[in-house]
């Protein structure tokens, strides 16, 4: 499983850039996969390449603890930002989505309290990245299934499809990272039904 963590991220950092690399010279069909879906904005695409390549060195147990958690840092700054951004110019169309600020405010919380070795801010960082885990699939769901209720509530905030995708990748490769993560210890344990 800690292996399958690992790529996902190299997938995900891969992706954000390349998302990146479309915003920037404008190759819409990269960015856009489906003209009637929200598509990805660049500072999701860029907190999306900061996070996987984060996790995919952290996966890699190279020594550079101290830009593993600068990374959460500016993950988690970019969270706020962008939810305060809605609280002082709620008019903006052109920023991520405050489902996908929160997500990233959890992710990045998550990614710095797991790297503390006490009990508490392990189990508070199992939370917030469950949480990110449980809203993901919601607008996955909410895509496929074309579930008007579900699916008005996440394209009314405006999250993208890929970037539901890419944050249920993310928050499993983070809880791959600690075996004492509830979820992860459903999924390892031998005694499973």
């Amino acid at each position: 499983i800690r292996n399958l963590g690992k790529y996902l991220a190299l997938v995900v950092s891969l992706a954000g850039f390349a998302i990146l690399f479309a915003w920037t010279f404008e190759f819409k069909w990269l960015s856009e996969l489906n003209p009637s879906w929200v598509v990805i904005k660049a500072n999701t695409a860029l907190g999306f390449a900061m996070l996987g390549f984060a996790l995919y060195t952290r996966h890699c147990h190279y020594p550079i603890r101290t830009a593993y958690l600068t990374v959460a840092c500016l993950v988690a700054l970019l969270g706020l930002l962008s939810l305060l951004e809605y609280q002082f110019n709620p008019s903006n169309q052109d920023r991520m989505s405050p489902i996908s600020a929160l997500c990233f405010l959890f992710l990045g919380l998550g990614m710095a309290l797991q790297e503390y070795p006490a009990q508490a801010s392990r189990k508070i960082a199992a939370y917030l990245l469950l949480t990110v885990a449980l809203l993901a699939p919601l607008a996955v769901l909410a895509y496929v299934y074309q579930a008007k209720n579900l699916h008005a509530l996440f394209t009314f905030t405006g999250m993208a499809f890929p970037t539901a995708v890419f944050f249920l990748a993310i928050s499993f490769s983070l809880m791959s990272l600690d075996s004492e993560n509830p979820l992860m210890q459903v999924l390892t344990n031998s005694h499973s039904g």
